[in-house]
């Protein structure tokens, strides 16, 4: 995008940045469309400003909470009715003449608590239950990830994955977490010890072997829409693979996994919250010798620890 593009952009988005703080005392104005609205802006000029929006102290948690679809805490909600009511109330008893005006202002109440009570209720404290495809790579976690955070060995490949992630959905969690190790490919700015997010998975080794090779034939991709509103973490691509480190897999991601699609479409179908932590242990050029898997279990139990402490702060 051009400089004076993104100087527009920029500058519109505070400009209804002000429009939203506005809204929060003069009730005929909305608040979190015009937030929402910056952030968009923010998105496609500046992440300086960006960054600004979603961890300012007043409404950053309340916009990335809004957006990913995480819902608004009982007590929040409350608090916003009682605000909300009580702005109308007064402005239309004695700051109000016309009586259209007044009809207005309480219909315009109405609209916002039907959206409010259409909005999902929060947990409190959120059930979040995390999948290990090994109890290797979970070795770290016990004083470091919270006690009360559901642990489950998943087991490794797609099948396994998809079978232990449906068991979990049978008790209604509020977060769905995968956490293991992965490879990075040569060339994909990772490095051992890293922890990221895998926004987006891959299919792809699923195809067939011809006279020319492997031709990949039943290319998937699945995305995980909560990511871009995380802050723990940096993000990245990720293949799902039968065959770690195989030569003919079409790189399309920077890191390979043996579980990760799955996990996805089986959580996405759900319709529940979920994200995907890797800790990358080797390149996938590496010898199986040159590993460091240990390092890479530490960086893991650490990745979780951050996810989990910013879905409940």
């Amino acid at each position: 995008m051009r400089r004076w593009k993104r100087r527009l952009c920029s500058g519109l988005g505070l400009f209804f940045v002000g429009l939203g703080i506005l809204g929060v005392v003069l009730p005929v104005l909305p608040t979190t469309p015009f937030l929402l609205l910056a952030l968009w802006l923010f998105t496609k000029s500046s992440d300086r400003l960006r960054h600004w929006l979603l961890t300012n102290r007043v409404f950053g948690k309340y916009l990335r909470d809004y957006k990913s679809g995480r819902g608004i805490p009982l007590q929040s909600k409350i608090y916003i009715l009682v605000l909300l009511w009580a702005a109308i109330t007064i402005s239309a008893l004695w700051a109000v003449d016309v009586m259209w005006v007044k009809i207005l202002l309480f219909a315009i109440a109405g609209g916002v608590t039907v959206h409010i009570f259409h909005i999902r209720t929060k947990p409190r404290r959120p059930r979040i239950v995390v999948l290990v495809p090994t109890e290797g790579e979970c070795r770290y976690f016990k004083g470091v990830v919270s006690d009360d955070v559901d642990v489950r060995i998943s087991g490794v490949g797609m099948a396994d994955t998809a079978s232990a992630a449906a068991l979990a959905l049978a008790h209604r969690p509020d977060v769905m977490i995968l956490a293991g190790i992965a490879g990075a490919y040569p060339g994909s700015g990772l490095k051992v010890g890293d922890c990221v997010l895998v926004a987006r998975e891959r299919v792809a080794d699923q195809g067939a072997f011809r006279e020319e090779g492997f031709v990949p034939l039943y290319v998937s991709e699945y995305e995980c829409p909560y990511v871009e509103d995380m802050l723990a973490m940096p993000s990245a691509v990720g293949c799902t693979v039968n065959a770690v480190g195989a030569g003919y897999v079409a790189r399309a991601g920077a890191l390979e996994n043996m579980e990760g699609a799955a996990f996805f479409a089986v959580c996405a179908g759900a319709g529940v919250e979920f994200f995907e932590v890797r800790s990358i242990s080797n390149m996938t050029d590496d010898k199986r010798a040159d590993w460091k898997l240990d390092e890479a279990c530490r960086a893991l139990a650490e990745g979780v620890k951050k996810l989990t402490d910013e879905i409940r702060s």
